[in-house]
């Protein structure tokens, strides 16, 4: 289970990063990172770009992520 604190963190660093000039390019995919005892646990994968800076940045799958690229016009592609 992912737990929220470590999702709002990440999802906080994302913030950051754009208040700073970064941008998340499209597309941003949804996908089953890894498989454990409890089951998948899904991810969402952004890439931050800057001038000729790349970054990619997985973020738990959860509501406020999604909601977060909502607000950007931004939608999940699920692979």
């Amino acid at each position: 289970m992912v737990h929220l604190d470590d999702a709002n963190k990440r999802l906080e660093l994302v913030r950051y990063h754009m208040q700073q000039g970064w941008q998340i390019d499209a597309p941003v995919l949804g996908r089953h990172a890894y498989l454990d005892q409890r089951g998948s646990i899904r991810a969402v994968e952004v890439v931050l770009s800057r001038l000729d800076i790349r970054q990619v940045v997985a973020l738990p799958d959860t509501p406020s992520v999604r909601e977060f690229l909502h607000s950007y016009g931004l939608n999940v592609i699920d692979v």
